[in-house]
């Protein structure tokens, strides 16, 4: 008899097993570099303030995806850093997008007085896969405002999560 099969949540898969590797050889860039330790105290300030009890290893690169009981819907959190912003956004994959944007706008209303924040519904309609965002200008190359600009984002998952979860579960 097999014994039963190990969560994945518990195993590394490639990128995590990858990116030691890369670091230390020297291959990621300069801007790969930042975004993974930004994104590392992110996921830590994530966890030490009780927001999520699991949070995906972060890579190097400008997203940090965040579950929402869902397939193909989720919180990613962005460091842009080449138009000089931060945000985070419900994304929404191409194969529901439509759908679950026009239900969760019947709620617009609701959604930003919990949030307490104007968000950006879908800025880019020509795109197949559609968000809902909200973003604030930030010079991500400036260490000492990581704190600041992790505490912002950690406190936007956390009313996002509270205001979004649940509509999105209940999504036909």
């Amino acid at each position: 008899m097999r014994p039963p099969p190990i969560p994945i949540m518990c195993q590394p898969n490639e990128v995590v097993r990858a990116t030691p590797a890369a670091k230390s050889s020297g291959a990621l860039t300069e801007i790969q570099q930042m975004q993974l330790e930004c994104w590392t105290m992110f996921r830590d300030r994530l966890l030490e303030k009780k927001v999520l009890l699991l949070v995906q290893t972060p890579g190097p690169q400008y997203w940090l995806e965040i579950a929402l009981g869902r397939s193909n819907i989720f919180l990613s959190n962005i460091l842009d850093t080449y138009a000089g912003r931060i945000g985070i956004r419900i994304y929404r994959g191409n194969r529901i997008a439509e759908a679950a944007l026009a239900q969760l706008e019947k709620d617009k209303d609701a959604i930003e007085k919990e949030i307490g924040e104007k968000l950006s519904w879908n800025p880019t309609p020509e795109k197949r896969d559609k968000i809902i965002g909200l973003f604030r200008n930030a010079d991500v190359s400036n260490r000492d405002a990581w704190p600041e600009y992790c505490d912002w984002l950690v406190d936007c998952v956390g009313e996002f999560h509270q205001a979004c979860v649940w509509r999105i579960k209940a999504l036909t």
